[in-house]
């Protein structure tokens, strides 16, 4: 019975396929200081967009640890399209969790810290950290400029973009993961205890360049958790993001200025 139950929805997910929207983040346009706690990091000589990150006080962000890989070299915040100079600042520490496992995306968190004080304006403020359990279906949203095609090349997106989404149980991430792993067997997470799940749609999700990216609470303003890497680019499965109420001992003993 399960095994016939599995098919099907694996017909399903391989269906959703099938016209998906274009856009892997949504397709929705961010309003100038609609986020303003996110910041875009460059990376090498050219300052290209790779990550996200958030705000989280007046001289470190939150971002993945996967994405600080020593090519990290400024944050830009105060903007919603790449082309704007918005407000820069050299990074000159990048703290990775110590325990991060590239390959299984454990403890896929970390931080970095900016040059010089952020002064926080309309458009650019930090957001609060979660520190409580996070009840399955509550309400997000993430922003990014992750790339909006599902195949390569991907290209991040110029503009801000960003989609709403609510939180899942890790057994039922573990599930969806699954059935959408049998449609593209190169989706392979490894979901811990210390990862959160979203979902909003098939067409509709987290890819390459929306890494580090704030999962943020739409009813209170709290940053749940931030893109790992692995993600499905919106081919049915849920996208993952460490959990930031695991880590908030680590962040306080590291951001202090």
């Amino acid at each position: 019975m399960w095994k016939f139950i599995l098919i099907l929805a694996a017909i399903s997910f391989a269906d959703c396929k099938i016209g998906i929207a274009p856009r892997i983040v949504g397709g929705n346009d961010a309003a100038l200081g609609q986020f303003p706690y996110f910041m875009s990091i460059r990376y090498g000589d050219t300052l290209r967009h790779g990550c996200g990150s958030g705000i989280i006080n007046t001289r470190f962000a939150i971002t993945a640890a996967h994405c600080l890989n020593g090519q990290e070299r400024m944050a830009v915040a105060g903007a919603i399209l790449l082309v704007d100079p918005g407000v820069r600042f050299t990074i000159i520490q990048s703290i990775p969790h110590p325990d991060f496992d590239p390959i299984r995306l454990w403890n896929d968190i970390g931080l970095y810290k900016v040059e010089r004080d952020i002064v926080f304006t309309n458009l650019i403020r930090p957001v609060p950290l979660n520190r409580r359990r996070v009840l399955m279906n509550t309400p997000t949203v993430l922003a990014g400029h992750g790339a909006f095609t599902q195949q390569p090349p991907w290209e991040v997106h110029p503009h801000l973009q960003y989609l709403h989404s609510r939180t899942m149980s890790n057994s039922e991430c573990i599930t969806r993961s699954f059935l959408a792993r049998l449609i593209d067997p190169s989706y392979n997470p490894s979901i811990h205890i210390a990862h959160i799940c979203a979902f909003a749609s098939v067409g509709v999700g987290g890819c390459y360049g929306d890494s580090g990216s704030p999962l943020v609470n739409r009813r209170n303003g709290e940053v749940l958790g931030v893109v790992v890497s692995g993600l499905s680019c919106a081919r049915g499965a849920p996208d993952f993001y460490a959990r930031v109420s695991s880590y908030t001992r680590w962040i306080d003993a590291n951001i202090i200025v």
